[in-house]
């Protein structure tokens, strides 16, 4: 019930301690939570940055995470004018 009440708490996924936040990983945590995001790097920051390695222009072109307030869902967003 504490992930759904906006308490953090931790669960082990594969290995690797992942803090949730709202019955979501936060945004410290996505990178670990994922199995695998080959072909970008990942920025830790107030917004989770997935940069695609290798673009012409990584500032847009990504994938930033967002962490889920109480109630909602994690926020993602997609950005491909630099791909």
């Amino acid at each position: 019930m504490s992930l759904f009440q906006d308490n953090a708490a931790t669960i082990t996924m594969n290995g690797q301690t992942i803090t949730m936040l709202n019955g979501y990983p936060d945004e410290a945590s996505i990178d670990d939570a994922l199995q695998d995001y080959t072909g970008f790097s990942y920025t830790d920051s107030s917004t989770a940055r997935f940069k695609k390695t290798g673009s012409a222009a990584p500032g847009n072109c990504k994938v930033l995470y967002d962490k889920a307030a109480l109630g909602a869902l994690p926020v993602i967003t997609v950005i491909t004018a630099g791909c």
